[in-house]
């Protein structure tokens, strides 16, 4: 997912921040922080990997989780087709971020 995702931040010229959250120094506080965030935010229980959450300067939250509902990323790799579509939703999903900024 995130390969298609830095082209969609490239074409739109945005730019994004990872959180390792397996990495050492992401703690058990920072954990919390982040189910916390998810519970208050998504529909999800928790913390769930991969997911993109979009954050616009207004507090508008948009979230995507997974790559799509037709693929398993731990049995196959995404299709030409499959990688389109998700370059299409990642690309509506930031078209919205950027109008809720424009707001400002």
């Amino acid at each position: 997912m995130y390969p298609v995702l830095d082209d969609v931040l490239k074409n739109k010229k945005q730019e994004a921040w990872q959180v390792d959250t397996h990495g050492k120094n992401f703690t058990d506080k920072n954990k919390g922080d982040l189910k916390q965030y998810t519970v208050d935010n998504t529909s999800y229980d928790g913390v769930v990997v991969p997911m993109i959450i979009f954050i616009s300067d207004d507090g508008f939250t948009q979230y995507h989780v997974g790559t799509l509902d037709d693929h398993d990323a731990t049995k196959e790799t995404m299709s030409k087709n499959q990688q389109r579509y998700l370059k299409e939703l990642l690309q509506d999903i930031l078209t919205i971020y950027e109008q809720h900024n424009d707001k400002k």
